[in-house]
């Protein structure tokens, strides 16, 4: 999604082994996991070890939509029980 961040087609490179690269630099960049982001962890999988994580990927719920309850949110994503 280049457009969210600014970016044009033009800045995307053209050749597969270029487009890899770009895209392992500029998605999949390895960040540390924060405070809040290790409370996340906690609430939803309290059994895991948040040092032991290697890969995680947060979504955020709209704040102009309905703000579901944890139980609405353990019913569409049933991974979490």
């Amino acid at each position: 999604m280049p457009w969210l961040m600014g970016m044009t087609e033009s800045d995307i490179p053209t050749g597969e082994k270029e487009r890899l690269s770009w895209v392992n630099t500029t998605y999949l960049k390895e960040t540390k996991l924060d405070e809040t982001g290790k409370a996340t962890l906690k609430k939803w999988y309290p059994e895991t070890d948040a040092s032991k994580v290697k890969y995680v990927e947060f979504f955020e719920i709209c704040e102009y939509g309905k703000q579901p309850t944890d139980e609405e949110i353990k019913y569409y994503f049933p991974m979490l029980n």
